[in-house]
């Protein structure tokens, strides 16, 4: 199945609303893109949002990011032992080490950062925690040329029992507002049951119109879980969404915050992603030493291709180079980063099709694809890649580039099969595949031919040209 017919398979949804607003409706009604993109999403539910949606209110950061968000969370390792001396730390690494400067711009802190609300509801901050108050470490952060975010939940309580954002959003939103506060995420704890579709959208609304209101842009995450089918209409709220409950630092051990188990969540839902508004398959576990180099390479070019936000989960103050070299990736990035914000859609089920692999395709705002195979299994395979299955063209219109974007080399001109050696347990092969026209698909040595040629001509007619002068001069010099 190719990406266009998968995209075709899940049904013309008008991309969640139709004749609404959203941010990712907005981002693919401003990038289009060449004539050549437009061309491969064609008859597909893209197509419809790239080229026909037509919005006439938009507030001034209502497509604040047009690609996923990347930056590091204190959540997944340091959980609520987190203070200002972590935080400035990861800061500084992170600017030192130039991840900033590859995308990971913001730098959040999750839970227990507050511990109570001032007589006029105002929030007040763990003082214990951070001495120098959230104002002083924003300042830090952004003196780092970094941004800073912030966390609390649509509830009575955060999930560790600090003071909630229910019915306190404008005195929130405009304390965040003062704190110049980047990035917000919004959880899900103490929701006083008010977790079905009204009372969802009613509670991350609120918490929206609050942000909006304060005039400064802010990247707004929405944390409910997967609740509530909350990819159908999270574009109309916020800038993404999680899809899932918290992930783990495992592959697949069957539990439902595993790798494979979040990978599977999105197979059905990745659609739903879009310049703008992202499905959002939790923060990156690289680096925390539950899974081997491979499934953290799996793990990581997963979250890249669906258009994930990317971030990190681990102590970048402490990384391997080996945990390094996967998170800075500039190749894999820019399949993140890729101006057209299309994920990936899964192409081929190995559970459905006994294939050794699954494979996931989606096309790249200058006309590329890029193509996932992923092994799940246990054991080392092979895999042979079928272009004509999976491509949007089919690789019809002659041959095509393929780059391993994991070792960054160019694999050469193929116009029918790829095949894929040994890629080992968990692991997976991330390829970008040029598309070229049929003469300059040629392989190399035919190409040549037709240069030889070619130059051939141009030297004999040159050769005639030089001869036919020189007999009209002799010519003329006759007595």
């Amino acid at each position: 199945m190719r990406w266009s017919d998968a995209m075709a398979s899940v049904g013309v949804r008008d991309w969640r609303r139709k004749g609404t607003c959203s941010r990712a409706e907005m981002g693919r009604q401003a990038s289009a893109g060449s004539s050549r993109t437009r061309d491969r999403v064609a008859n597909t539910s893209h197509a419809s949002a790239l080229l026909t949606i037509t919005c006439t209110t938009l507030l001034s950061h209502l497509y604040l990011i047009r690609t996923p968000a990347m930056g590091w969370n204190s959540w997944n390792l340091f959980a609520c032992d987190v203070n200002e001396t972590i935080v400035m730390g990861i800061a500084d690494k992170i600017k030192a080490t130039g991840l900033g400067d590859l995308g990971y711009q913001f730098i959040n802190i999750d839970d227990c950062w507050q511990i109570d609300r001032n007589p006029d509801g105002s929030i007040v901050v763990d003082s214990e925690r951070f001495p120098s108050g959230i104002p002083l470490l924003s300042n830090y952060v952004h003196s780092l040329g970094l941004k800073f975010g912030l966390y609390s939940s649509a509830g009575d309580f955060t999930c560790q029992g600090r003071p909630g954002g229910l019915e306190h959003e404008v005195v929130d939103a405009n304390t965040y507002a003062k704190w110049e506060v980047d990035y917000f995420k919004y959880d899900n704890c103490w929701n006083r049951k008010e977790n079905d579709v009204a009372g969802t959208k009613a509670r991350y609304n609120r918490m929206r119109d609050a942000l909006n209101a304060t005039g400064r842009p802010i990247v707004y995450s929405i944390c409910n879980w997967g609740e509530a089918n909350i990819w159908e209409y999270g574009a109309e709220t916020g800038h993404s969404w999680r899809t899932t409950g918290d992930i783990c630092d495992t592959f697949d051990d069957g539990l439902e915050c595993s790798v494979t188990w979040i990978m599977e969540r999105n197979a059905q839902i990745a659609e739903y992603s879009g310049p703008g508004g992202f499905n959002d398959l939790d923060m990156l576990e690289v680096g925390n030493g539950g899974m081997t180099p491979e499934e953290y390479r799996t793990h990581f070019s997963v979250w890249a291709a669906l258009k994930s936000p990317l971030l990190l989960g681990n102590d970048v103050t402490k990384m391997t180079p080996e945990d390094f070299a996967i998170i800075s990736n500039p190749e894999v990035i820019a399949i993140s980063q890729d101006a057209l914000g299309a994920p990936v859609l899964r192409v081929q089920a190995a559970a459905d099709t006994g294939a050794p692999a699954d494979v996931w395709v989606g096309p790249l705002a200058n006309g590329d694809e890029v193509v996932l195979v992923v092994n799940r299994k246990n054991e080392v395979v092979d895999f042979e890649l079928d272009l004509a299955a999976v491509l949007a063209d089919g690789a019809t219109r002659g041959h095509v580039t393929a780059r391993d974007l994991w070792k960054r080399k160019n694999l050469g001109h193929f116009s029918k099969k790829i095949a894929l050696k040994s890629i080992p347990a968990h692991g997976t092969e991330m390829l970008r595949i040029g598309h070229r026209g049929y003469l300059s698909g040629m392989n190399e040595l035919l190409t040549l031919v037709i240069f030889a040629t070619v130059i051939g001509g141009v030297v004999l007619l040159g050769r005639w040209l030089c001869l036919l002068r020189a007999r009209r001069t002799r010519q003329i010099q006759l007595p």
